[in-house]
C-alpha cells in the first residue's frame, strides 16, 4: 500500500481569470486525482465530502466570460469546492 502523506491544513488554491474554456477539465481532474488517491489509501471519497476539509478553494478575478458560472455549478457538484471573488480572496487564510 501506498503512504500518501497527510492534507491536513493544506489548501490548493486556483487563481483564474477567463478560463471558461479549461476551468471545468481541470476542477473534475483535481477531483478524480483525489478520488483515486483516496481509493488507493483507504480513505473516505474527497470527492463529494461537503463538511469542509480545506480542500480546493479557486478565486475568481473578475472573467468576463462563463468561468464564474461554471465554478458555481462544480460547486454543487464537488462540496469541499470553494469559489471566493477577488474581493473574498483574503478568506484564502481563514481557519488556518
Amino acid at each position: 500500500m501506498v503512504d500518501l502523506p497527510q492534507r491536513e491544513n493544506m489548501r490548493v488554491v486556483l487563481i483564474v481569470k477567463d478560463q471558461e474554456e479549461f476551468i471545468e477539465g481541470v476542477i473534475r481532474s483535481f477531483y478524480m486525482n483525489r478520488a483515486f488517491e483516496n481509493k488507493l489509501s483507504r480513505q473516505v471519497d474527497f470527492c463529494y465530502r461537503i463538511d469542509g476539509d480545506n480542500g480546493f478553494i479557486v478565486v475568481d478575478m473578475g472573467s468576463a466570460d462563463k468561468t464564474l458560472d461554471i465554478l458555481q455549478k462544480l460547486k454543487n457538484t464537488y462540496g469541499s469546492l470553494e469559489v471566493l471573488s477577488v474581493d473574498e480572496k483574503d478568506r484564502i487564510f481563514e481557519d488556518m
